[in-house]
């Protein structure tokens, strides 16, 4: 599914939220959320990227996702779990609402991506932060780079896999990440300059994109 969605129209990405288009993405993904299940379900449904999951909304949550929404009076399943990269848009956070981040690289095409076993595409993320299509990362500030900054999660991913979560990458593999910190696994603060904390954002950031 995600090479062939890569794919879309000869080597251009679709972006994963509304706002800003960029006269290249043809498309837009599953970028509106709305806090209601049906019409989150029919969002996914007509999202720029349903041909390539069989038009099957329930593609979009993990099954390992125990949250609920209440509405109506009834309890429901979330209809979505996952969000895309913001390296697939503008790239917000990157360099913390510098637009566009002097230091980090977005995408608008596949020949863009320069490390693609390194930059993830689809991530769970966690429910109490799903408010757009994007996962939003911050990488200023990530060891070894050469990029002044304060390390800081911005979204925070989901851990319900025992502590771990699912991430999809633009060469098509996937993997469960064990996180180490506490600000994933209790969703409380956002700067991560030691510890497990450090180990998560390293982790986040050096999967997300490359130097310009």
């Amino acid at each position: 599914m995600f090479v062939g969605f890569l794919r879309v129209f000869t080597g251009f990405l679709i972006q994963n939220r509304s706002g800003k288009p960029r006269k290249h993405r043809r498309a837009e993904g599953c970028s509106k959320l709305v806090y209601t299940p049906l019409l989150t379900a029919f969002f996914c449904s007509f999202s720029g990227r349903r041909c390539y999951c069989g038009k099957n909304p329930a593609l979009f949550r993990c099954p390992a996702d125990p949250s609920t929404v209440l509405w109506g009076g009834k309890v429901y399943p979330r209809v979505r779990s996952i969000s895309m990269s913001q390296v697939f848009d503008w790239g917000q956070w990157l360099s913390l609402g510098n637009v566009p981040s002097p230091y980090w690289r977005t995408y608008a095409k596949i020949s863009d991506i320069v490390r693609p076993v390194n930059t993830f595409v689809f991530i769970d993320e966690n429910p109490t932060f799903l408010n757009d299509g994007a996962l939003a990362t911050e990488c200023d500030g990530l060891p070894g780079s050469g990029v002044p900054g304060t390390p800081q999660i911005i979204d925070i991913p989901a851990s319900y896999h025992n502590h771990a979560g699912g991430l999809s990458f633009a060469d098509g593999h996937a993997e469960i990440h064990k996180w180490k910190g506490n600000i994933i696994l209790t969703t409380v603060g956002s700067t991560a300059t030691s510890g497990g904390d450090l180990e998560d954002f390293t982790y986040l950031a050096e999967n997300t994109t490359a130097r310009r």
